[in-house]
């Protein structure tokens, strides 16, 4: 049995970042309109920056007038929606313009979108300098996404230092590819000294969340030994849980203990 590779396991927190502006917003909190409301209540028709009174005005479903008007009155939330609801129907500009009214609010999603935005090019140049520092911003106000994010870039600059003081942070706050991802540096000694035990407690955070990847390794932990007493069976265990979430490397894991 072969210790999981990162690559299989490693969250991708900037694939995860590129949802947050394409997605659709099955969580939103406003309710659909209701079908006796005017076309005016049901969807605001917003011109961008370079919308001339001839051309058609962007039409976006799912924002309310409401929402326009709090968002003009300088409600960052409302500017943050408008963005999120625009960017998901392909309004880049527009979407980009409210992110920044909100961001520059320290609206702390806003400033995330933005980064992902700049870092993916979605709608704007790819600017990953700008990218970073949206980033930075977000991880200063202590959105943990934004900070495994950062940990994520800077390891694959080698950056090891920064990589395992943003993943701490966003670990910290129960982010479970954060938990994955500094267990495992202090697995492989890649960036931080070797520490079976640490590796063991973030891993079993992530675990206990019931995440495949981090199962594994645990199960990968008893089956070594490493830095545990060596314990086939609570290996097995733990290979059990991540197949019984369809995970293959588990079956495959499984398998060959069987064979043993």
């Amino acid at each position: 049995m072969n210790p999981p590779h990162d690559k299989n396991v490693r969250r991708s927190s900037l694939n995860m970042a590129a949802l947050l502006v394409a997605a659709a917003l099955s969580a939103c909190a406003h309710a659909p309109a209701q079908k006796n409301q005017t076309a005016a209540n049901k969807a605001s028709e917003v011109k961008t920056a370079n919308s001339s009174a001839a051309q058609t005005p962007i039409v976006i479903p799912r924002v309310e007038k409401a929402d326009l008007e709090k968002a003009e009155r300088g409600d960052a939330n409302a500017q943050f929606y408008l963005g999120q609801v625009a960017s998901m129907y392909g309004h880049h500009d527009f979407a980009k313009r409210w992110f920044e009214k909100a961001a520059a609010q320290n609206h702390a999603d806003a400033q995330f979108a933005l980064g992902t935005l700049y870092y993916r090019g979605i709608g704007v140049q790819q600017n990953r300098p700008l990218a970073y520092q949206w980033f930075q911003k977000a991880a200063a106000g202590n959105y943990a996404e934004a900070q495994a994010v950062l940990g994520e870039m800077y390891f694959k600059e080698k950056n090891y230092r920064e990589a395992r003081r943003w993943y701490g942070k966003a670990a910290a706050q129960n982010h479970t590819g954060a938990q994955i991802n500094l267990g495992t540096m202090y697995y492989t000694g890649i960036g931080a000294p070797r520490n079976y035990a640490l590796a063991r407690q973030w891993f079993e955070k992530a675990a206990a969340k019931n995440d495949p990847g981090a199962q594994i390794k645990l199960a990968f932990l008893y089956w070594k030994g490493h830095g545990v007493p060596q314990n086939t069976q609570t290996a097995r265990s733990w290979l059990e849980k991540a197949a019984a979430r369809g995970n293959a490397d588990a079956v495959r894991f499984l398998d060959e203990i069987g064979r043993h």
